[in-house]
C-alpha cells in the first residue's frame, strides 16, 4: 500500500487496524524522497504487527509491516525484498508503481494493491499491472482523503475493485488475507509473468517516440498506451503518467520563464553599468546605445514576468468550487 500527502495518518490508521494474526505481509511506500523518515516508529506506536524499514535481501514474512526506506524503491523479487536506487518515477523515490509492478510480476493473484491519499497519480499504473496479473486493487474513498488525486487517478482509469472508507480497509484486508491463506507471497513467477504486458519500448528509433523530453534527465521519451493508460519512459528508466508528465512540464515552464526574467534583469543591470562606464570615458554615443539596450532589456523583463504569472497554474486540477 502507499500514500503521499496526508499519508502518515492514513497509513497509521490502516496498520493499526490489522490484527496480530494477520496472514499476509504488508509493504508500505510513502513519498519521502531522501528525507529522513520515522514512519516505522509512528506506525509502531499504534500497530500490533512488527514494523521496520525494509533492508535489501530481506525475506518477506506474513504478519510483518515493511516500510520503504528513504530514497529507495522497494521491490519484490520472489519472496525477497530488493531495495533499488533506480530512476525516480513520478519525480519520487520511493514510488508506488515499482512496488506494485514487481509484486504483480512475482506474486500475481496473491497481491492486493492499496492506494491512499496523495497528490498526482502514482499508483494508477501500478494497480493496472496488479489487476492484469489477477490481483486485487482498492483505493481510499477520495471524498474523505486529505488529497484525493492518487485515489482518483486509479479510479479514473477504472482499474480498481473497491472504493472504501479508510476505517473499512483493515477489515477488508483481514478478510482478504484469510481467504488467501499462507504463505502470503508466492516465490514463483509462473502465471503472473504471462499476464503482464511487455515493457514499454524505449528504443530511440521506435515509432513510440514522442517530441517530449524527460524532465529528470532530458532524454527522449517513448510512449506506451494500454487500455486508456498512457505511460512515458526514457531510456534511463524514469517513468511518468500523462498527468505527472504534464505536472513536471508545468514546473519546468515556470522555472524557464523565471530564468528568462532573471537573465533579462541582469542584462539590463550590466548594460546600465556599461553606459555609466562609457559616460565616464566621455563616450556619449556608446553610453546612449547601452542605455537604449538596457531599457529594451527592462521592457522584455517586464513581459517575461507577466508571462510567468499568466502561465502559472495552467496545468493545475480544476477548482471544484467553480
Amino acid at each position: 500500500m502507499g500514500a503521499s500527502t496526508g499519508g502518515v495518518e492514513a497509513l497509521k490508521t490502516v496498520c493499526a487496524g490489522l490484527p496480530a494474526a494477520f496472514g499476509a505481509a504488508v509493504l508500505v511506500v510513502l513519498h519521502v524522497d531522501a528525507h529522513a523518515s520515522i514512519l516505522p516508529d509512528i506506525i509502531s506506536h499504534h500497530a500490533v504487527l512488527p514494523v521496520a524499514h525494509a533492508f535489501d535481501g530481506e525475506s518477506i514474512e506474513a504478519g510483518r509491516i515493511y516500510v520503504a526506506p528513504p530514497d529507495y524503491h522497494m521491490l519484490v523479487e520472489g519472496s525477497t525484498i530488493v531495495l533499488d536506487r533506480g530512476p525516480k518515477e513520478h519525480h519520487t523515490r520511493p514510488a508506488l508503481d515499482p512496488l506494485f509492478r514487481s509484486a504483480a510480476e512475482h506474486a500475481g493473484a496473491r497481491v492486493i494493491a492499496v492506494v491512499l491519499t496523495g497528490d498526482l497519480n502514482d499508483g494508477a499504473a501500478g494497480v493496472h499491472y496488479v489487476m492484469r496479473a489477477g490481483g486485487t486493487a482498492i483505493v481510499q474513498d477520495p471524498d474523505e482523503a486529505v488529497v484525493p488525486a492518487m485515489p482518483l487517478g486509479a479510479l479514473r482509469h477504472g482499474r480498481v475493485d473497491h472504493r472504501l472508507p479508510l476505517a473499512d480497509i483493515p477489515a477488508f484486508l483481514s478478510r482478504w488475507a484469510a481467504e488467501q491463506g499462507l504463505p502470503a507471497m508466492a516465490s514463483g513467477r509462473g502465471h503472473a509473468m504471462a499476464k503482464l504486458p511487455a515493457r514499454p519500448d524505449v528504443d530511440p528509433h521506435s515509432s513510440n517516440r514522442t517530441p517530449f523530453v524527460c524532465p529528470s534527465c532530458k532524454g527522449s521519451l517513448s510512449r506506451r498506451q494500454d487500455e486508456g493508460l498512457q505511460e512515458f519512459r526514457c531510456y534511463v528508466g524514469h517513468r511518468f503518467t500523462l498527468e505527472t508528465l504534464a505536472h513536471a512540464q508545468g514546473q519546468s515552464t515556470d522555472e524557464t520563464l523565471w530564468s528568462s526574467y532573471r537573465a533579462l534583469t541582469e542584462k539590463a543591470m550590466l548594460l546600465h553599468l556599461l553606459a555609466e562606464d562609457a559616460r565616464g570615458l566621455g563616450d556619449g554615443e556608446r553610453a546612449a546605445m547601452y542605455a537604449d539596450n538596457a531599457r529594451e532589456a527592462e521592457r522584455l523583463a517586464v513581459i517575461a514576468k507577466e508571462l510567468t504569472r499568466r502561465a502559472a497554474g495552467t496545468l493545475a486540477e480544476p477548482d471544484p468550487e467553480r
